[in-house]
């Protein structure tokens, strides 16, 4: 994908690698001391500074990607390194710049270690950021992640700044989470800056803390501004520890080429990773009293690959409400309780139905654990709404469980091999270090 701020990023960090430990501490103290001229955390510079962010995308075992936007067409710098090192001095080891002058700006930071967390800070200007964290996804072992959709808002019934603000806060104390998966429609008015606004404002610590997962939803499929602020296509996989995710694109501009996106998602899930899942925007199942039974012809191409290939789980939203299904030995959650206004499920529910949660706000939480072989999923609420929709009834403590299930590690289904190669997402810059970066369907 051509993108016109796509970062030029140095390959400081693998220089840095190779030379530190002959160099000795003091080398390191110097990389580590502020930019000459930062302000101080807080501090304020007018005319330049960052009005979006950070944000983080496309983390792997070995790199990730830093985004803001500035209010000013300049560079930014990444200051970042491991959690230990910062705990023991409170500075970073490593610095990276895009050396661009724009407004939207993604910064790779690369060679990485598996596994471990790493603090950052950006500089702007005369401005930085306050200090914020991420994980790298492990190469095997225990991994978690969250799991929510549908924050736009709909002035003024509601707004991002009340109802998401409610999510993001509850996720972002969620404790060792490697990854925040978004079910799509992340806002109305994907063409509108003041929609954005509202997103960053209500999702701003979360999102600098750690990686989103964007699910591109019906209200952003004919944005490319969206593919510019995420660094992503619609369509793409990736690995982080056990798991295997594939995001799919379910938007009706793109089913007159179904068939494109069905071929490579056959052959995306032949993997050896134990856990497959996958994500989209559009219900394949649903109670919802519009679409009772969900979108039929996304069933018809999608759900014999699902069974077939042993998928554990598949994760939908477009309906604001939680609901889980099970057809054919796949679960299929619904999660978009972020903040939309809310919809109504229909009295009679479809044969799949095993539980829902209407009128509410509140996200879910798994826990892969390879040793017992199973994965936990833990349904939060955050807060339930009196049935006008605009009344909130009750503001629910961190971690209120609304239900608490195990799926088994599943059979082995499929054939069993590497991933095919596909187009890398990103041009530049060229990682190294075994960095995968996510992946997209030729269509």
């Amino acid at each position: 994908m051509t993108s016109a701020w796509t970062s030029r990023a140095q390959n400081l960090p693998h220089l840095l690698s190779a030379v530190l430990p002959a160099l000795g501490l003091s080398v390191i103290l110097m990389i580590s001391l502020p930019v000459a001229g930062a302000v101080p955390d807080g501090g304020s510079v007018p005319g330049s500074g960052i009005v979006w962010g950070p944000w983080i995308t496309g983390t792997s075992a070995n790199g990730t990607f830093i985004h803001v936007k500035t209010v000013i067409p300049e560079s930014v710098m990444v200051q970042y390194g491991p959690e230990d090192w910062f705990e023991k001095t409170g500075t970073y080891v490593y610095a990276v710049s895009d050396n661009r002058s724009t407004l939207l700006h993604e910064v790779a930071l690369t060679g990485l270690s598996p596994g471990t967390r790493y603090h950052y800070r950006v500089h702007a200007g005369g401005n930085s950021t306050g200090d914020s964290q991420f994980l790298t996804c492990p190469v095997s072992g225990r991994i978690s992640f969250i799991v929510y959709g549908d924050s736009r808002d709909q002035l003024p019934l509601t707004d991002q700044n009340v109802r998401h603000l409610l999510v993001a806060e509850h996720i972002s104390r969620e404790q060792d989470v490697s990854f925040v998966l978004h079910t799509g429609d992340i806002l109305t008015d994907s063409g509108n800056p003041d929609d954005w606004d509202r997103f960053f404002a209500a999702g701003g610590v979360m999102l600098a803390n750690t990686t989103l997962v964007p699910v591109r939803g019906n209200h952003e499929q004919d944005s490319p501004l969206w593919e510019e602020i995420f660094g992503t296509e619609p369509a793409y996989s990736f690995d982080c520890g056990p798991a295997h995710v594939i995001v799919l694109n379910s938007n009706d501009n793109v089913w007159n080429r179904l068939g494109c996106e069905t071929a490579w998602l056959s052959e995306d899930l032949m993997t050896q990773k134990p856990w497959k899942f996958v994500a989209l925007h559009h219900p394949l199942y649903s109670s919802e009293e519009k679409h009772v039974g969900g979108w039929k012809n996304l069933r018809d191409a999608w759900e014999d690959i699902f069974i077939a290939q042993g998928v554990t789980a598949v994760f939908q939203g477009h309906v604001h409400a939680y609901e889980r299904d099970v057809s054919g030995g796949v679960t299929y959650i619904t999660e978009g309780r972020g903040g939309s206004p809310f919809y109504a499920l229909n009295g009679t529910k479809i044969p799949a139905y095993k539980a829902s949660r209407e009128n509410s706000l509140g996200y879910t939480r798994i826990d892969l654990d390879p040793a017992r072989g199973v994965a936990t999923f833990t349904v939060i609420g955050v807060g339930d709404y009196d049935d006008d929709g605009k009344t909130i009834s009750t503001h629910s403590p961190q971690r209120t469980v609304v239900e608490r299930f195990d799926l088994p590690f599943p059979p082995s289904q499929g054939t069993s091999v590497n991933s095919p190669d596909a187009l890398p997402l990103r041009k530049s810059p060229v990682f190294l270090s075994g960095f995968k970066p996510f992946h997209t369907p030729v269509f």
